[in-house]
């Protein structure tokens, strides 16, 4: 018998789930860029009709609000980056697994046909 012991569990991972949480994070990333872009124009257009003491107060807050939505986006980018490549390492972690068992097996067969 080889001096060594394969994991033979296999990875749990939920790689459908995981590829649904990455499309659905890039989809609203692009919702929320387009929106960005919507709210800069519409942010514009409100704050040239206005005017006043509480514009200036308004102001900096709104125009704020379209660059908080492409941070957004942004993290929800990175999300589904991360999540797929916790994907693609589970992969990875499986076949070496698969790879390993498969060696041992080899190796107590090489063993059987020596010590016979």
């Amino acid at each position: 018998m080889p001096d060594w012991t394969p994991r033979w569990d296999d990875v749990v991972f939920d790689h459908a789930a995981a590829d649904r949480l990455a499309a659905t994070a890039r989809q609203v990333a692009r919702s929320l860029d387009l929106d960005a872009q919507v709210r800069a124009g519409r942010v514009e257009t409100v704050l040239s009709a206005w005017e006043g003491r509480l514009r200036d107060r308004a102001a900096p807050r709104l125009r704020a609000v379209p660059g908080e939505l492409g941070d957004l986006a942004d993290r929800l980018l990175r999300l589904a980056a991360e999540v797929e490549d916790a994907a693609a390492a589970a992969h990875a972690d499986q076949r070496r697994r698969e790879d390993d068992r498969a060696r041992w097996r080899r190796e107590r067969a090489d063993e059987e046909r020596v010590g016979a």
